[in-house]
């Protein structure tokens, strides 16, 4: 009996080490405390249902059991049961999160997929994403994609891309209401309003924290293929001057072109066209139109038709008609393009003589005087202008230019009359630029003073007959 029990103890021992459990009777691994080999049997583990794998009181950390609900194996890390992973997923439905531990989350190939970081930043094919989604190459989406902001309206895309092949149609919304189409359709970039919230009714803008050095708003325009062959069509400047076909504009609005507007373009296209040929072009209320040569004093205005007719309308007081044609207007201010002539038509002209704006007023004397001094002239008058820097002079002193053509004509020479009665006669203040004038109208008081005058001799010569006629009669009574 004592040889039985001490070999029961000794096969409970080695049972108690490691257990080989086969068809050869082979020992167990030595890195195992159970050993099972077949080539025709598995192993079975218990099966049970979920609910039943949930009520297993106190289960050690390890157990592992099989759960017949989904098919698969559960084990028991010491908190949660744990499905066991399988390299095959297939359709997974997760039950807890996916911690990558700082591995890369794509196919078996040498290429980099999707890596999540520490802070939640995703990056794709990027290990070191500086943004919530970081990606390291080109993105292709949909037919729509949309980003919204925190606080965005109802109804209403922060940045929205519709459909890419739509043409007719708005592909990129920005803001609220706003549109902006690049690309596809009639026009490269469209800018619309419909809405108005807020304080924000601006279609578009821009703004550049720059103030001298770049520009605000640059628009090229191609003169055939490659970004390098375009001229500038519109450039904003930090300081707010607009420019066109130019860039560095020197005012608030500088047009460049090599000609006249219009005038020998190799097109029929104006550098500044504004409004309908048929209709007004520039219409100014309570203003007016000033060149200025500095902020406080103003400069000469230049209005040059280049041929044409200068014609100026007042829709309310009459027409005011330079280089026309016309009779009936209020005044009109024709050029003989014959012989350079200034003619000037009106009905009635009028100069201001109001005593409320004169003083020191006296009576004209020695006008018979003053006629009887002038020298009318019979001259032939050339037809002239100043000439320009760099062109030869006719006389070098004056800065005139004898033109072709001319006409016969009769007047006053102005330099004579000055040393008479200044008072009608303009004198240049430079005759390099100037012409001496004769204001005709100024000699009419002295006509007038000289006509008076002599009327008060013949007066009194008529007296003086009347007189010596009524002595001869007295005389000849017997």
């Amino acid at each position: 009996m004592k040889k039985v029990i001490f070999f029961f103890l000794l096969g409970a021992i080695k049972l108690q080490a490691q257990v080989a459990v086969n068809a050869d009777g082979a020992m167990p691994d030595a890195s195992a405390m159970l050993d099972i080999q077949s080539t025709e049997k598995g192993l079975l583990i218990p099966r049970m249902s979920a609910d039943q794998r949930d009520q297993i009181p106190s289960p050690a950390k390890g157990l592992m059991v099989f759960v017949n609900d989904d098919a698969s194996i559960w084990i028991f890390d010491g908190t949660d049961w744990v499905k066991s992973g399988m390299d095959n997923l297939g359709n997974h439905k997760a039950e807890q999160n996916i911690q990558t531990q700082g591995y890369w989350i794509g196919n078996d190939g040498d290429d980099e997929g999707i890596y999540i970081d520490e802070e939640g930043r995703v990056g794709i094919n990027q290990n070191a994403p500086a943004y919530t989604l970081d990606v390291n190459g080109t993105v292709r989406h949909g037919k729509s994609l949309r980003f919204y902001s925190s606080n965005k309206s109802e109804g209403f895309e922060w940045v929205r891309f519709t459909e890419a092949d739509n043409t007719n149609g708005d592909n990129l919304y920005i803001g609220c209401g706003g549109i902006a189409a690049i690309g596809g359709g009639e026009s490269v970039i469209t800018f619309k309003n419909d809405y108005y919230y807020g304080n924000g009714t601006e279609s578009l803008f821009l703004l550049s924290d720059y103030k001298t050095d770049y520009p605000a708003v640059q628009i090229l325009t191609a003169m055939q293929d490659g970004w390098d062959q375009h001229i500038d069509a519109l450039i904003v400047t930090g300081k707010g001057d607009v420019g066109l076909h130019t860039t560095e504009p020197s005012g608030r609005l500088h047009i460049v072109h090599a000609y006249d507007a219009g005038l020998n373009n190799s097109s029929d296209k104006s550098d500044l066209l504004i409004g309908d040929p048929k209709g007004t072009h520039i219409e100014i209320d309570d203003n007016e139109v000033m060149a200025l040569s500095d902020n406080e004093t103003a400069g000469t205005l230049y209005v040059n038709a280049d041929g044409g007719r200068v014609s100026f309308f007042d829709h309310e007081t009459g027409h005011i008609s330079i280089n026309d044609g016309g009779y009936t207007y209020a005044i009109t201010l024709p050029n003989d393009d014959t012989d350079n002539a200034g003619i000037a038509m009106a009905q009635a002209w009028s100069e201001y003589s109001d005593a409320r704006i004169k003083s020191d007023i006296q009576d004209l004397t020695g006008g018979l005087d003053i006629v009887r001094r002038l020298r009318p002239k019979r001259y032939f008058q050339h037809n002239t202008r100043f000439a320009g820097s760099g062109e030869n002079n006719n006389d070098k002193s004056t800065g005139i230019r004898i033109l072709p053509g001319g006409k016969y004509s009769a007047g006053f020479i102005a330099q004579e009359l000055y040393r008479i009665f200044p008072a009608a006669v303009h004198k240049p203040t430079d005759e390099k630029t100037e012409l001496w004038g004769v204001n005709y109208t100024r000699l009419i008081p002295v006509l007038t003073a000289a006509i008076q005058e002599q009327q008060a001799q013949i007066e009194a010569l008529r007296q003086e007959v009347e007189k010596l006629k009524a002595q001869l009669r007295a005389a000849d009574k017997p």
